[in-house]
């Protein structure tokens, strides 16, 4: 059973991981919550004990630059646990294609959706568009959409949900539309 500490930052989590970008002041109230759970020691649920023991010196730093690498790995970390219990509790698999496709950018059309690890969907694009590739709505003739890390189990609940409910459409109505995975896509970019 998770307390109310613990409800209020899994909240949060969903929030920053669904947003474009994160305000600096969202990043200061986790912070806030992640320290509260732990010197409140409720952080059990979700917080596992290594990553409190590799969190709490840096968190408690005055700088930005020394808290927010901690605020980041345990947003990450938070966000994989609640996907984990998303999809325990039968929540469909993201369609994307396995096994992954190669990808290629040289020439190739990608569409975004989702929030994504890499940095901002217009970072995204610039990376493909600095491959050789281009970057355009979600049509049928767009060779790839790559869906953002954060986007997980309970992806049919998600603001992405109506992208990737198309792409598979496409792809099921014969168009060769590849659905990936972030991290696919990032492998792709360093080859």
């Amino acid at each position: 059973m998770k307390s109310a500490k613990e409800l209020e930052l899994l909240e949060l989590v969903r929030k920053l991981a669904a947003a474009e970008t994160s305000s600096e002041m969202d990043l200061l109230r986790f912070r806030t919550c992640i320290l509260d759970l732990i010197s409140s020691r409720e952080a059990t649920v979700l917080l596992a004990p290594d990553l409190i023991a590799e969190i709490a010196d840096p968190l408690q730093a005055e700088s930005t630059n020394a808290w927010k690498p901690a605020v980041t790995r345990t947003l990450n970390a938070i966000a994989e646990w609640d996907t984990a219990v998303s999809s325990s509790r039968g929540a469909a698999p993201l369609p994307v294609c396995t096994p992954p496709p190669a990808i290629k950018l040289d020439g190739k059309s990608f569409a975004f959706t989702g929030t994504f690890l890499f940095g901002s969907e217009l970072y995204c694009e610039m990376a493909v568009v600095e491959g050789g590739g281009t970057v355009s709505p979600l049509s049928p003739y767009t060779d790839f959409l790559v869906i953002g890390e954060y986007v997980g189990a309970d992806w049919a609940k998600s603001k992405s949900a109506l992208t990737i409910q198309k792409a598979v459409f496409f792809r099921d109505a014969g168009f060769d539309i590849k659905i990936v995975t972030e991290a696919a896509w990032i492998d792709a970019l360093s080859e």
